[in-house]
């Protein structure tokens, strides 16, 4: 189990809030559709406010695209890989400005190119000698896995770069007095949510959903996005920002002095619902189920201590493959247990927030009683 402490921070929320809201308004238009899954009740003037910042948003010029578009293999844009490192020092939109401006020209091309090549680790000179070369660029760029829209950005970009980036910062200060003008209309959405991660920290089902690395076939399908199996939050503190458009996910931060996570507002209400799923009586019966049988109440107490991989396991227990197998299939139904696959292993770990639903299950059944 993890020994973080997770703290709610409040102070800077507006500056992440910023940030997530231009990777939102790229794919949004609706606030509604930020939290498709999710029965969020959403003021009609929030839903306004947000549409104002959507339209507001489609003022791009050629090469700003790019610094706004999602690489999968990133988790993030182009814009947040240069600047998210430092979220936390950011106090004002002219802070954001004063880092652009520190920004090289020459070595931004090359990050540009670097970002959108996820899978390759070329030094400086190798992309400084594509540029260079009309022929080996075209081929470069014809090979890079990513849109046509995307090169075409980057081209644009790499064309123009100086151009690019005066008219990016002009793009951040529109868009951020125009999200200071609106952003007060979503303090009743922002008050609702931090309510809820402040609730969450309190009976440590946040921690739960943080160290939940699992995505099963289910989720892949829904669009859920649940913290990569390569990240693990520190055992030590930690700092939770609330997000009112970061869509369904969990993203870790790390930010120059501490590390924080970015928490979207959907995430949680998904979270606990698929956790919670189903009637009290199949619930129980679920209980029951995983604690009927000595050799899962085996696992359980062995998992309790560390992460372990199935062939570890089965040695500890002295059970064959497909036995524990079978148990692992019935804890993880249960809930009691995810699990995640690094090349032939699988490793399972407990799941706290399930341990905790179960208690407040059974606990109803003894109300009222002198124990």
């Amino acid at each position: 189990m993890s020994e973080t402490k997770y703290i709610l921070e409040k102070n800077k929320e507006a500056i992440f809030d910023f940030f997530a809201l231009l990777s939102a308004v790229q794919t949004y238009p609706r606030y509604q559709d930020i939290y498709p899954r999710q029965d969020v009740i959403i003021d009609p003037k929030v839903a306004d406010a947000y549409y104002r910042l959507y339209a507001a948003n489609k003022k791009l010029s050629p090469g700003l695209k790019m610094f706004f578009a999602y690489k999968e293999e990133r988790r993030m844009n182009f814009f947040d890989w240069m600047l998210r490192s430092k979220v936390d020092t950011y106090t004002s939109c002219d802070d954001i400005i004063a880092e652009v401006e520190r920004w090289d020209i020459t070595k931004l091309v090359f990050h540009a190119l670097r970002f959108n090549d996820p899978y390759n680790s070329f030094q400086d000179r190798f992309y400084e000698g594509i540029i260079d070369s009309r022929d080996l660029f075209m081929g470069y760029m014809n090979g890079l896995n990513a849109s046509s829209e995307v090169r075409w950005e980057i081209m644009s970009f790499i064309q123009h770069p100086e151009e690019t980036v005066e008219a990016l910062k002009e793009y951040i200060r529109n868009m951020f007095r125009e999200f200071t003008i609106e952003y007060s209309k979503f303090s009743q959405q922002k008050a609702a949510l931090n309510a809820k991660l402040a609730e969450c920290i309190a009976d440590d089902s946040l921690d739960a959903a943080v160290v939940d690395y699992e995505i099963d076939e289910e989720e892949i399908n829904s669009k859920i996005e649940i913290l990569s199996q390569s990240i693990m939050p520190p055992t030590r503190e930690v700092k939770i920002v609330g997000s009112l458009f970061a869509p369904n996910h969990i993203v870790k931060i790390n930010a120059s002095r501490d590390l924080y996570y970015l928490v979207g507002i959907g995430y949680m209400d998904y979270y606990n619902s698929f956790i919670n799923s189903g009637n009290d009586e199949s619930r129980l019966g679920d209980i029951f189920k995983a604690f009927t049988d000595g050799t899962r109440a085996q696992i359980i107490e062995i998992l309790r201590e560390k992460e372990c991989y199935n062939g570890e396991l089965s040695k500890l227990l002295d059970v064959p493959m497909s036995s524990l197998t079978h148990h692992m299939e019935i804890l993880n139904t249960c809930g009691f247990v995810v699990k995640r696959n690094v090349g032939k292993r699988t490793y399972y770990k407990l799941n706290k927030k399930q341990f905790i639903n179960a208690s407040r299950l059974l606990r109803r059944y003894v109300e009222g009683y002198d124990i």
